[in-house]
């Protein structure tokens, strides 16, 4: 049975085995992947370019309710604002009268 000094010299002897054998592996996979590039003809932006997020639509939604005091309003979606109280929402409620906009074509 090894001791644990001979243990220990062991482990540091298969770490540096390790450290060595992943390099050799490393130079074989970036020259694979050099390969591939000039095979595909890829550019760097190809590879490295973020995608930018496709343009959200958003939809615009009525506003139910407004603060008398500031005019803001709040469509009733989402986190509600400071100046709205839930017990006292027919206060802030936007009134209907709205007419319908006519379109000459």
């Amino acid at each position: 049975m090894a001791t644990y000094q001979e243990l220990l010299v062991q482990k540091n002897e298969l770490e540096q085995r390790i450290a060595e054998k992943r390099e050799e592996e490393i130079l074989l996979v970036i020259a694979g992947i050099r390969e591939q590039i000039a095979a595909y003809g890829f550019t760097f932006r190809d590879l490295f370019e973020r995608h930018e997020a496709r343009d959200v639509t958003r939809v615009w939604h009525a506003p139910r309710y407004r603060d008398p005091k500031s005019g803001e309003t709040w469509s009733g979606r989402g986190r509600p604002p400071a100046w709205f109280d839930k017990r006292t929402r027919d206060i802030f409620a936007v009134s209907e009268q709205r007419q319908p906009v006519s379109r000459d074509v």
